[in-house]
């Protein structure tokens, strides 16, 4: 029986959605997906409706695209079984490194353990100027509040879902992923991280990445909100 319910949001992602399709469909024995078409623009939905999207694989549409982590919340409202997560629409990662999260959870459930733990990968495989991005946050995250911080926007993310009430308070936008990084460590959660490889982007562009310049500037605006979440909680 399956346990765990991934959260795929989607924003003009036309062009990848047959091969994610595809990958999904080797993985259905283990998974539920919720596909959410986050007020794209594109072809999306006319490529939707052409497939031939398993039972597994529920889509939805919400109508305004107000930000990634408003997408994730969305689809979350959809979530039956007892562990739930959310991971990219745009091939940078294979779905089969899901795998290696479903083993990990499957070790915790046969423990039985009362632990808070959340299930996160670690990416490899990025280019040296997204390590230096990633080294960054979390150096600075890690001395702000005193704890060990990395790759905290490392995909994908596995929950219990009962302990995800939290996010109700979470940002709409891509600030979603430090919220959801650093409000489990203060909860005393811990992540249990698994392998997931990175790869260039196949199709389309980033919404915000456009190189070092807009790089600089999502990381300024990354610091502003840690910031904030460290002195104004």
């Amino acid at each position: 029986m399956k346990k765990i319910t991934i959260v795929i949001p989607c924003y003009n992602e036309g062009e990848s959605l047959e091969e994610l399709i595809d990958q999904l469909k080797k993985i259905n024995n283990n998974f539920y997906f919720v596909l959410v078409d986050n007020g794209s623009t594109d072809n999306t939905q006319s490529i939707l409706k052409r497939l031939n999207i398993p039972q597994n694989i529920e889509v939805i549409r919400k109508e305004l695209n107000n930000g990634y982590g408003a997408g994730i919340k969305f689809g979350l409202k959809k979530v039956k079984t007892d562990y739930a997560g959310w991971m990219h629409a745009d091939l940078q990662q294979d779905a089969e490194v899901l795998l290696y999260a479903n083993t990990l959870v499957n070790e915790i459930k046969e423990s039985k353990s009362s632990e808070l733990v959340a299930f996160k990968g670690l990416r490899t495989g990025r280019s040296n100027l997204e390590n230096l991005f990633t080294i960054g946050v979390a150096s600075i995250s890690s001395i702000l509040f005193f704890k060990p911080f990395w790759d905290m926007a490392g995909q994908p993310n596995i929950f219990k879902t009962s302990n995800l009430e939290f996010l109700k308070d979470a940002p709409d936008n891509h600030n979603f992923e430090f919220f959801v990084y650093i409000n489990h460590l203060r909860k005393k959660g811990t992540f249990k991280r698994f392998h997931a490889p990175f790869h260039k982007r196949k199709y389309g562009s980033s919404s915000w990445d456009k190189g070092l310049v807009s790089k600089i500037k999502h990381a300024r605006r990354i610091f502003k909100y840690i910031l904030d979440l460290r002195f104004n909680s």
